[in-house]
């Protein structure tokens, strides 16, 4: 908007002269709005590989021993037959039946002068070979034992990549404004001697002369 001064000159005449209406320096920037609200969270990231299988557990304890197998056949009774004679020896055939049924003789030398009774530690490796039962069966083989542990899990797989950022927060409030300009008044000086002594006089206005 225009303001108007009248303003007069040396020859007394009366002239409008408009009043600049100069506006001010622009004001400071006001400060910074706050930080939008966060976006909304980006979407979950494709899953890692499969991490490397973990190392075989320890071996499970074994399994309790079987049963015992049956006996062997043993003996039931022994009987002596008729003894003879060999080189100073006495020689008298042992009959031992066994548990099975079956029966078996041996020969069993004794050096004359001893007598006819015979110990076991006195028979010969053969002799208590052939005394020896047959072997029993084997036993039946025991339950396995408990699995092992199952061992440690792998290396979990990388990271998936992150999701988009979200969108921008609104913009924050506008700062205050600055501070307005001053105003100015344009003033006719007589010459420019005068017009510049006024305006150091009254820095606010512009003084102007007619040449």
């Amino acid at each position: 908007m225009e303001e108007l001064i009248v303003l007069e000159n040396n020859n007394t005449e009366e002239f409008v002269v408009p009043e600049a209406n100069l506006k001010g320096p622009k004001g400071d920037t006001g400060p910074q709005g706050p930080i939008g609200p966060q976006g909304p969270k980006g979407d979950k990231g494709d899953k890692g590989d499969k991490g490397d299988t973990g190392d075989t557990g320890p071996q499970g304890i074994q399994g309790i021993t079987g049963a015992t197998g049956a006996a062997g056949t043993g003996i039931a009774s022994a009987s002596a037959g008729t003894s003879s004679q060999s080189n100073g020896y006495t020689i008298t055939p042992i009959t031992f039946n066994k548990t099975d049924g079956s029966s078996e003789t041996i020969n069993v030398q004794a050096k004359n002068g001893i007598d006819g009774t015979v110990s076991f530690d006195n028979l010969t490796e053969e002799q208590k070979a052939q005394l020896k039962g047959d072997k029993g069966d084997k036993g039946d083989t025991g339950a396995q034992g408990p699995q092992g542990e199952q061992g440690p899990q792998g290396e979990t797989g990388a990271i998936g990549p992150t999701g988009p950022q979200g969108s921008q927060g609104p913009q924050g409030p506008a700062g205050p404004s600055g501070q307005d300009g001053t105003s100015v008044s344009v003033v006719e000086a007589a010459d420019e001697t005068t017009a510049i002594s006024l305006s150091t006089q009254n820095p606010n206005n512009i003084y102007y002369w007619s040449e």
